[in-house]
């Protein structure tokens, strides 16, 4: 039968494990497959390796189609663009744009990478007339002129 005593070792070398872990150099984030500002993102298409690649592709492609369908929902316009690239306009392409334009501002290189990409698309792509927001039709129409 175990005492009290005998089980503080264990629980000494669990703490000191968990304390191991917390002080610990971890990997940047880029190296461990995590994208969370533009940075990393800038980190992550810049590898030359197919597995990186593809994953900076589908990163790119997924905050896009993410954001055009909130859009989408926004404006209650369903085929409402969020950007206007024309029809020979590659996934290569827009990403390429997407990079130049971070690196063309190396203010946004702590921004969320999602919203950078989308900004991004928008501002290398812009559309001619974006449709406002249906909210934003009903204020300026509801609000009355002082006498």
């Amino acid at each position: 039968m175990k005492t009290q005593n005998s089980t503080r070792p264990a629980w000494a070398i669990a703490i000191l494990a968990l304390a191991a872990l917390a002080v610990a150099p971890r990997p940047a984030a880029a190296e461990a497959g995590v994208v969370e500002t533009a940075s990393d993102l800038l980190s992550l298409c810049a590898d030359p390796s197919e597995d990186t690649r593809i994953a900076c592709k589908y990163f790119v492609l997924g905050a896009l189609q993410s954001a055009g369908v909130m859009h989408a929902a926004d404006t209650g316009q369903p085929r409402s663009e969020l950007y206007c690239a024309a029809d020979s306009v590659t996934n290569s392409d827009l990403i390429l744009a997407i990079r130049n334009l971070v690196t063309a501002h190396p203010e946004r290189l702590n921004f969320p990478a999602a919203s950078v990409v989308v900004g991004g698309a928008i501002e290398a792509y812009p559309c001619k007339h974006t449709p406002a927001h249906p909210s934003a039709a009903r204020r300026r129409t509801s609000v009355k002129p002082k006498p």
